[in-house]
């Protein structure tokens, strides 16, 4: 009789253990099943994005260091009209690109990243101040390790004051097939466009200093032919 009651309790234990496996089983089955983010604990970038983000990283670090230099003209007549000259090298110093600028102005060089094509463009801040005209085939060009990449505009002066003159540089950077042009760098440069007296004389509206000048000699002649036809009234 206590041989077979022993033999119970230990079926009973063995039932419960059993039955706690199976529960423990379900609960990391239903864990396991869970949606990623559906407890708000995960990554919030999918694992995809966050390939691609490192691959554009790897492109942008694909770069050599370069030098470039360029002149910047403080001043100017209106309708004058000035060069800018920009060159570009991975191999030539600042100071061996800035002795190359034959251009006017001051002159100015910076360290950037480059590749082996990159884009070159100037723009004016108000467009009505200047007109600027490229002298090169393209904005973007090859660059060559030996010899510099030069680009350059004739920018003429349109309007008086201080007007803003902006030179934007661009790197490519191709990804899945496509090109992107990658904003370096980007310099304004203030130009005090100056209006001689001859030139606000040939911009005056002399049409109406003209229509003025008769209007004030019509004038008095007309009085005079009135005072004269009331002197003759009276006598007669």
């Amino acid at each position: 009789m206590m041989k077979h009651k022993r033999l119970g309790g230990y079926i009973i234990v063995l039932l419960s253990l059993i039955g706690v496996s199976i529960v423990q089983l379900a609960c990391s089955a239903s864990i396991a099943e869970t949606p990623q983010g559906a407890t708000g604990d995960t990554d919030p970038v999918p694992g995809h994005i966050e390939a691609d983000l490192a691959r554009v990283d790897e492109l942008l670090r694909q770069t050599v260091s370069g030098n470039i230099a360029y002149n910047a003209p403080s001043s100017m007549t209106l309708d004058e009209t000035i060069e800018i000259q920009m060159l570009l090298s991975p191999s030539l110093s600042s100071g061996e690109l800035e002795q190359q600028i034959v251009e006017s102005g001051e002159v100015i060089s910076a360290l950037i990243e480059i590749t082996p094509q990159m884009k070159a463009v100037l723009k004016s801040a108000n467009p009505e101040a200047f007109l600027i005209e490229a002298l090169h085939d393209e904005p973007a060009q090859i660059v060559g390790g030996s010899e510099p990449t030069e680009w350059k505009w004739f920018v003429t002066a349109r309007k008086g004051g201080t007007q803003e003159l902006i030179l934007i540089v661009y790197r490519l950077v191709e990804y899945e097939g496509t090109e992107y042009w990658r904003q370096v760098k980007s310099y304004e440069s203030d130009i005090q466009v100056t209006v001689t007296f001859s030139q606000r004389l040939s911009q005056f509206d002399w049409k109406w200093v003209i229509g003025l000048v008769i209007t004030a000699m019509t004038i008095p002649a007309l009085w005079g032919l009135l005072d004269r036809r009331n002197k003759n009234k009276i006598r007669g």
